[in-house]
């Protein structure tokens, strides 16, 4: 995963603290390595959790990205 730093910065709502990437992102985008729809809703998921994080609004640029390969049994 690639991100800005308009992700890991955005500030909560209620404390103003840093948006969690490291905590949330792994069992956000779990399952995106299945199908290019997967995928996309694993990059759906974390931006919408980042959003509920900050109250709806970003300061800051964010960007989001992720990269996967099929596994062989996946392919196949």
């Amino acid at each position: 995963m690639l991100c800005t730093d308009g992700v890991i910065e955005a500030k909560g709502a209620r404390g103003g603290e840093f948006y969690p990437l490291a905590e949330r992102a792994g069992p956000l985008v779990r399952d995106g390595w299945r199908s290019l729809a997967d995928l996309d809703a694993a990059v759906a998921r974390l931006y919408a959790d980042l959003l509920a994080h900050t109250g709806g609004e970003l300061g800051d640029d964010a960007l989001l990205l992720l990269v996967t390969r099929p596994t062989p049994d996946a392919a196949g």
